[in-house]
């Protein structure tokens, strides 16, 4: 049986691109100035962040402690 590498949630790319898309949401909530995003930068914004997680999990063959 292979071993599985486990490493520090800080040293997982999924972890930062969950943080960056959780910046990015609440910019979209509350807007940028006098900027109001259209609905469908939201949308948008959720099926980046989808496929990118679904991507970055296929990238990795290890998994996260805290």
């Amino acid at each position: 049986m292979a071993k599985v590498e486990v490493k520090s949630v800080l040293k997982s790319k999924t972890f930062y691109f969950g943080i960056l898309s959780i910046l990015l949401a609440v910019a979209n909530l509350f807007g940028y100035g006098d900027y109001q995003p259209e609905g469908y930068a939201n949308e948008a914004l959720e099926l980046v962040n989808g496929l990118a997680i679904i991507a970055l999990r296929f990238k990795t063959n290890s998994s996260v402690k805290l």
